[in-house]
């Protein structure tokens, strides 16, 4: 596992982001103050658009079907050592009411000199309820608990199990907490590798899957619990019944290593410029048809004069069935990538940002078909950088990561290749907005309204 420079204070900073290898019946608990079954709010609000069907599907219930994850890095926290806090946790809103099996996620020490010392130290892993405030905070007495002997080598993914496994209810916050307990850990630490967005100034939902309190990360330092709001935690919940719960991406795509003969920077990131030069995502459905109505991509332009973004949705034999486009005045401005070392914030793509474009109408895309959703610009260049997921070579499952496509570039307009360093594991950005039709719209009928479909969360939300 590449770790990069470690920052002093309590979360380190970004990582460098190649290949993260490495060395490698309770009753349910019910803090019933944080149950909520339904979608975030800042999942609800829809930005509405003018509408040619007879049901205005812009006020229906939305879901999110893609990656939806949006990062730059790898970053990583310290537990102990010189500066670092002692406590750091995982947030996650519970999908199954069920035991917890284990918990995986990527594992720095020792050999990692700056990440990791000594023996690695010894620690705690315990699951706590969440306070109910607007923080989320771990609170209360521990309602399960596992020691865990210190390890002196990194995992990509180190595999946790309780020794009393606890059972959590769907829909209730939580907090995994791992706590360096070593009789000395300025001396024996380890770290906790997170996906981290670099920019501090990039407003809104940190990633469009899911709410920002259903899945963060935090630690405690100063006396006092802190979120890290820019973090995203690489971990994967197994569940007794067989689901899993979790986010897998955990590497970025901006430098063809030395070692790596077959790898060109034009297959790094994806560059959007011209009638030749083009990026999309593969998808293949898998879970049941979905109805979409439009999408969101991370990306930036370069600076100057730009047409606006051009996205077409395409079907198996390359005809378009739906398009729309974003005004390049709603595309932040940012530099193009060096390709080179050392890289900075900027090739790791820290300037990009979420836009989202919606469809003239809802469009069914039917299960086990093949469709493309292909962006284009007429002039100026567009930049949109991938995530590499961790599933399967690092063990993640697919429940933890977009596994239903990848991300393809052009660079004549023709001839589509894998994007990213390591090809057809990697995915843009993006993700197709969902709309669940009323039931009356469910008949027949020969137009892209005549299914009804839930809303599809992704598969981030917990999947077999």
């Amino acid at each position: 596992m590449n770790a990069g420079s470690a920052a002093a204070g309590a979360t380190a900073g970004a990582a460098a982001a190649s290949s993260p290898g490495g060395a490698a019946p309770n009753a349910p608990l019910d803090p019933a103050s944080n149950a909520d079954p339904g979608l975030a709010s800042d999942e609800q609000a829809e930005t509405e658009s003018n509408s040619s069907s007879p049901t205005d599907w812009s006020l229906l219930p939305k879901g999110r079907y893609g990656a939806g994850i949006g990062g730059d890095a790898l970053g990583n926290t310290v537990l102990g050592g010189p500066v670092g806090p002692k406590k750091y946790f995982i947030r996650f809103r519970a999908t199954q009411s069920s035991q917890i099996e284990s918990v995986t996620f990527p594992f720095l020490s020792a050999d990692y000199p700056g990440y990791g010392a000594g023996t690695g130290g010894n620690w705690t892993l315990k699951l706590i309820a969440d306070d109910g405030s607007e923080n989320h905070f771990p609170t209360g007495p521990a309602l399960a608990v596992r020691s865990v002997s210190a390890m002196p080598t990194s995992s990509a993914a180190r595999t946790i199990t309780f020794s009393s496994a606890p059972t959590t209810v769907e829909g209730v916050l939580y907090h995994l907490v791992m706590e360096n307990i070593d009789a000395n850990p300025t001396a024996n630490y380890f770290s906790i590798n997170s996906w981290v967005r670099l920019s501090f100034t990039e407003g809104g939902q940190l990633n469009p899957q899911f709410a920002d309190s259903d899945w963060g990360s935090g630690y405690f330092h100063a006396g006092a619990w802190m979120n890290c709001k820019n973090s995203c935690p690489i971990a994967e919940i197994a569940y007794a019944n067989g689901m899993r719960q979790g986010m897998s991406y955990g590497e970025a795509s901006y430098v063809c290593p030395p070692g790596q003969g077959n790898c060109s920077s034009e297959q790094l990131v994806g560059r959007i410029d011209g009638p030749t030069r083009m990026v999309r995502e593969r998808i293949t459905i898998t879970g049941g048809d979905k109805t979409v109505c439009g999408i969101g991509i991370r990306l930036l332009r370069n600076p100057g004069p730009a047409s606006d973004l051009f996205v077409s949705l395409r079907d198996g034999a390359n005809v378009e069935i739906a398009s729309t486009r974003v005004e390049a005045a709603e595309v932040a401005v940012g530099p193009a990538p060096t390709y080179s070392l050392p890289a900075t914030w900027d090739d790791l793509g820290q300037k990009a940002r979420w836009v989202t474009a919606e469809f003239d109408d809802i469009h069914s895309l039917i299960d086990g078909q093949t469709y493309y959703l292909q962006f284009a610009s007429m002039q100026g260049t567009y930049w949109a950088w991938v995530n590499r997921r961790l599933t399967p070579e690092y063990a993640y499952s697919s429940a933890t990561a977009f596994v239903d496509g990848w991300a393809e570039y052009t660079i004549d307009g023709t001839s589509w290749l894998p994007l990213g360093r390591v090809g057809y594991q990697s995915d843009l950005q993006f993700f197709l907005t969902t709309v669940e039709l009323p039931e009356d719209e469910s008949g027949g009928g020969s137009d892209d309204r005549s299914q009804s479909h839930p809303p599809q969360g992704g598969p981030m939300f917990g999947a077999p």
